[in-house]
């Protein structure tokens, strides 16, 4: 049985791909719409099921680093990977130390590391800010909506929020 968010997902990353064939798309749009396509995908898959498929993760992460090798900035494209990746992969590991218990799955630190490629390691603070806070907002209203599991611990997909943080700092960086 396929739920409907499955074939939203389907939609949503089959339009980037669509459009590159399209005569005389412009290359920039053309980028911007298979990274949007990816991470509407993964926000879509992590909501319903709380994975990160690798397979489109890699491919994420391996366009992000073909395209910043084409267009001359490989070093960036390659630190923003390793800070984003490495960054959350201790901070996760740091939490899973102290609380005893997973915190973070490592799906959310390979999305970091590819949105690193795709836009750089100046970007990395600002897509954790945007996550964590409409992460931290979507947490709450959540809980104002089921008042009695206010008090339960309550477990949310990162990726989405990720995904957000990462979208608006291409546009940003993009402009």
């Amino acid at each position: 049985m396929i739920r409907h968010t499955r074939i939203w997902a389907v939609v949503l990353t089959s339009v980037p791909f669509g459009a590159y064939f399209l005569a005389g798309m412009p290359t920039d749009l053309w980028r911007a719409l298979f990274f949007y396509g990816c991470l509407a995908c993964l926000s879509v898959i992590d909501m319903e099921t709380r994975r990160l498929p690798n397979p489109l993760t890699g491919l994420l992460f391996i366009a992000g680093m073909l395209q910043a090798y084409m267009y001359g900035y490989f070093e960036a494209a390659l630190y923003g990977a390793l800070i984003g990746g490495v960054g959350l992969w201790l901070v996760a590991y740091v939490y899973q130390l102290v609380r005893k218990r997973r915190g973070m799955g490592m799906g959310d630190v390979k999305l970091l590391g590819a949105m690193g490629a795709w836009t750089g390691p100046f970007a990395i603070p600002y897509i954790l800010l945007i996550a964590s806070v409409t992460g931290i907002v979507f947490a709450y209203l959540y809980s104002l909506r089921d008042a009695e599991k206010r008090g339960a611990l309550q477990a949310y997909p990162f990726g989405p929020f990720l995904a957000l943080g990462g979208w608006i700092a291409f546009l940003i960086l993009a402009a």
